[in-house]
């Protein structure tokens, strides 16, 4: 497994899996409940929403958005990033928005059909075998990404 998340109920958890599969588990029996194969590579980062109706997914070059009660990838985003390079997502606390990060880091609207809300400014460092990871602060009042190089950059809402 590459990475690992808690459904918001914590009755659930996602990892990634071999071969571009997410697994989901029921934690209280520990098994497998679902599978959903539809990456081309490793996942290396996923998070449910608030609610726990969705679930991002990230591997190289490509993010995925599933609906759970479906177990159906509803969302491909339209990322320009290069076939090796490792992507991050993460929703923020009010399920409102999805950030993701490779080369550069994006915004996306729940509400708005998934769309690119804001490309933020500069890029951002890749390096071999490390993912990029992205965290929404409180109230989505800035977005904290964490790259290769070892710097810690920090977007702040412009409302």
């Amino acid at each position: 497994y590459s990475c690992l998340s808690f459904h918001p109920d914590g009755l659930l958890c996602g990892v990634g899996a071999a071969k571009g599969a997410v697994q989901i588990f029921d934690v209280r029996k520990q098994s497998a409940v679902a599978s959903l194969p539809e990456h081309t590579d490793r996942v290396l980062s996923l998070d449910f929403s608030e609610n726990g109706y969705y679930l991002a997914t990230a591997a190289r070059g490509e993010a995925k958005v599933w609906d759970l009660r479906k177990l159906k990838c509803i969302q491909t985003l339209d990322l320009p990033y290069a076939a090796d390079v490792q992507c991050g997502v993460a929703f923020d606390h009010s399920g409102a928005y999805l950030g993701v990060c490779g080369s550069d880091a994006r915004v996306y609207g729940v509400k708005q059909g998934w769309g690119c809300l804001a490309t933020l400014p500069g890029k951002i460092p890749t390096k071999k075998g490390c993912t990029p990871q992205v965290r929404f602060g409180p109230n989505a009042g800035y977005l904290a990404v964490a790259a290769g190089d070892h710097n810690l950059r920090y977007f702040t809402s412009s409302a």
